[in-house]
C-alpha cells in the first residue's frame, strides 16, 4: 500500500500559500448576510419548535394521554404516599 504522506504535504504546502486576490469586497457585505441568513435562522428555529409541539400532541393523543391526565396522575401518586 502506497504512502499517502507526501502527496497530503504537497496539498497541505499549497493550501497554506499566500495567493493574492485582486478582488474588493464590500465592508457591508457581512451586514447583508447577517440581514438575509438571521430572519431564515430564526425561522428555521421557529418552525422546527412548532413543529416538534404539533408532533407531541399528536404522540400523546395516540397514546392515549394529554398532559394535564400525567400531570393529574402524578400528582395523585405523590398526595397517596
Amino acid at each position: 500500500m502506497k504512502s499517502r504522506a507526501p502527496v497530503l504535504t504537497v496539498l497541505t504546502c499549497l493550501l497554506c500559500m499566500p495567493v493574492m486576490a485582486y478582488a474588493y469586497v464590500d465592508p457591508n457585505a457581512g451586514g447583508l448576510l447577517y440581514q438575509i441568513l438571521f430572519p431564515v435562522i430564526v425561522a428555521i428555529g421557529a418552525a422546527w419548535a412548532g413543529l416538534r409541539h404539533h408532533v407531541s400532541l399528536w404522540w400523546s393523543r395516540w397514546r392515549g394521554k394529554s398532559r394535564s391526565d400525567t400531570s393529574q396522575a402524578h400528582t395523585e401518586d405523590e398526595a397517596d404516599r
